[in-house]
């Protein structure tokens, strides 16, 4: 009985410190490379921002502030709502107006272009989701160097696609590019008719007629079209919908892959008056249709924004009120509510983390007692 008796409460010993252990565990970090946490990214606009599914975060690399130009990279855990920056021993030099893109065949993220202070770049860089490492590609042919441009990644035939954007004379051609991450390459298409040349477009890929749809963007004008391109058929086609919104730059889209509807929120007007207007584009209908949430972020254009299909949240950070008004503040959209949270998490609420090796050392402890115990009652019988 004494020794089912030593079972038991030994049970009860490690139920009772493997516990708490493991909930503070969960609030670990998923990298082991932290440079910090519980912290706020600097403002920013025009960073390169995206949604990473493998660990469940949003990741946002590079940006600007006027002031500097960052290379840092930072995810974003929209559960507890806590950033934290990322300490790789490589990364992309520092810009603005990069783009990123996830490849879910591949499981990487997929960087291209920006301004790195002297001129536009035209590198191509992936981040491995698994891995935590960021790797230049170095492909024997690349788009001319460029910024804000359209890119997405088109999950039925696995390629990036990228469009237009601004260069070195301002709003290059209307190219349009399909990147191949497996064999490295970058291809031009042809195809017989396109959108005019712009900047600062909004861009999703839509799942539902699978093709890349882009709004509005700017080149000496602001568009307010809506154009879909068909990669299989390389054919970019104007869309028309009889409501839009108003002719922009630096707007932002996601598409919510849960619902099959594109969110479309900010960006600055002919006026040059950023807005907070909340769009809906459903492909099905090929219609626009505004919504009118009770609270919204500020007006704001240029900044990250991106879809966590875990939390169903379309979820935004940074952006600028014209220069030098720069936002560092997170906020995330519910499609199906029609609200907007801000993510103010404070730092001071944080769960401390409980370093791995701390809880093995600790689950051994117990163990170790466990037997000295045993070995002691067996020897009084």
């Amino acid at each position: 009985m004494r020794i089912r008796n030593v079972f038991f409460l030994s049970a009860v010993l490690v139920f009772l410190t493997v516990t708490p252990l493991a909930s503070s565990m969960s609030y670990t970090p998923m990298v082991s490379n932290v440079l910090a946490q519980d912290a706020t990214p600097s403002s920013r606009y025009l960073p390169g921002f995206v949604y990473d599914p493998v660990n469940d975060r949003i990741m946002m690399f590079g940006g600007s502030n006027d002031d500097d130009l960052f290379d840092d990279t930072w995810v974003l855990n929209t559960t507890s709502g806590i950033w934290t920056e990322l300490a790789l021993d490589t990364s992309p030099i520092p810009r603005h107006s990069g783009v990123m893109v996830y490849d879910s065949a591949d499981e990487v993220i997929i960087l291209f272009g920006g301004h790195n202070g002297t001129s536009w770049a035209c590198d191509t860089w992936v981040f491995d989701c698994n891995t935590e490492s960021w790797t230049e590609m170095i492909p024997d042919i690349t788009p001319p160097g460029r910024g804000s441009h359209a890119m997405v990644y088109d999950s039925v035939n696995d390629r990036v696609l990228l469009f237009s954007g601004y260069g070195d004379t301002g709003p290059v051609v209307s190219d349009t590019w399909a990147y191949d991450y497996n064999s490295n390459t970058w291809e031009e298409k042809a195809p017989s008719e396109s959108p005019h040349a712009r900047y600062g477009a909004g861009y999703v890929f839509d799942e539902v007629n699978e093709s890349m749809i882009i709004f509005g963007g700017n080149s000496n004008g602001y568009f307010s079209d809506t154009w879909s391109y068909d990669y299989a058929s390389d054919t970019w086609t104007e869309l028309n919908p009889t409501t839009h919104p108003q002719a922009l730059k630096w707007s932002q889209m996601v598409y919510d892959s849960n619902e099959h509807k594109t969110i479309h929120f900010g960006g600055d007007s002919t006026l040059s008056r950023p807005q907070n207007e909340t769009w809906i584009y459903d492909s099905t209908t090929n219609s626009w249709e505004e919504r009118e949430p009770t609270i919204a972020p500020p007006a704001r254009e240029a900044f990250g924004f991106t879809y966590d299909s875990v939390n169903e949240k379309a979820v935004l950070f940074g952006g600028t009120l014209h220069n030098p008004e720069v936002m560092n503040d997170t906020w995330a959209y519910d499609y199906t509510t029609n609200t907007w949270e801000e993510l103010d998490y404070s730092p001071d609420e944080a769960p401390v983390p409980m370093d791995p090796l701390i809880v093995l050392v600790s689950i051994s402890s117990v163990g170790i007692v466990i037997i000295i115990v045993a070995v002691l009652l067996m020897k009084r019988r």
